[in-house]
């Protein structure tokens, strides 16, 4: 999410990017692949990542993009106020509109 390829497709949308801190960049990492990836729904990780979203909305952010397919594993729509952006729905739904219209 640091690299200036994701901030610059965003920019050319007129979006402007905000991301969390390098600790909670580490706290993401370590929940995707040392929890999500292994099957673990930890209640403790979970509330982290609302407080990381809560943090990032602060910041000024409208909206939160789970780039990661395992997100959504632990955090829901319902978790928190800002829009959440799955990207593993957006890729499926995307792709069933384009099979659908061949």
């Amino acid at each position: 999410m640091e690299q200036e390829f994701y901030k610059e497709s965003f920019r050319a949308q007129g979006i402007d990017v905000v991301i969390p801190d390098r600790a909670s960049r580490e706290y993401v990492h370590n929940v995707i692949f040392n929890e999500l990836c292994m099957g673990k729904l930890i209640p403790e990780s979970k509330k982290k990542m609302q407080t990381i979203i809560l943090d990032l909305q602060e910041a000024g952010a409208n909206a939160v993009v789970l780039a990661c397919t395992e997100l959504p594993l632990l955090i829901h729509v319902d978790d928190t106020s800002v829009r959440l952006f799955d990207t593993m729905a957006l890729h499926v739904n995307k792709a069933v509109t384009l099979a659908l219209s061949v």
